[in-house]
């Protein structure tokens, strides 16, 4: 009896000390001989805004303010480091997102919006959100 508890004793000590912590795995990005320190993890470098991926000139540079007079509230914000984003719509199985970068002097700007599902093409975004009944972006001419 002595001897098992004394072996799985033993057993227990050698599998604990084989063992890595969370925090080393963390700040270690997962490697256990990088050698990176908690106060290097920490520091986050600031996102830029991407450059414009579609033809959807309507929402580009348009502010948060506009946006929010022109369609009102978005259903859903999402905000992240450096980004916000915002979904208008959804009742008609259609989305329009519409991301938010700062600018030079830390104001929200339109970088792109992109109907889900769809796409980015203007034509797309504009039909999802005529099919939510949100007015058009585009001055009518």
């Amino acid at each position: 009896m002595r001897v098992s508890a004394i072996l799985c004793l033993t057993i227990s000590v050698a599998c604990i000390t084989g063992c890595q912590t969370i925090g080393d795995i963390t700040n270690s990005g997962g490697h256990p001989d990088a050698t990176a320190t908690p106060a290097a993890a920490a520091i986050v470098a600031p996102v830029a805004a991407p450059p414009v991926a579609n033809t959807n000139g309507s929402f580009v540079g348009m502010g948060t303010d506009k946006l929010r007079a022109l369609w009102g509230d978005p259903v859903l914000t999402r905000k992240d480091i450096g980004v916000e984003l915002w979904t208008y719509g959804g009742k008609n199985k259609c989305s329009v997102l519409v991301y938010f970068y700062p600018s030079a002097d830390g104001a929200l700007m339109a970088a792109r919006a992109e109907a889900v599902p769809g796409g980015a093409d203007e034509a797309t975004v504009a039909a999802c959100a005529k099919a939510n009944d949100l007015p058009s972006l585009k001055p009518i001419s």
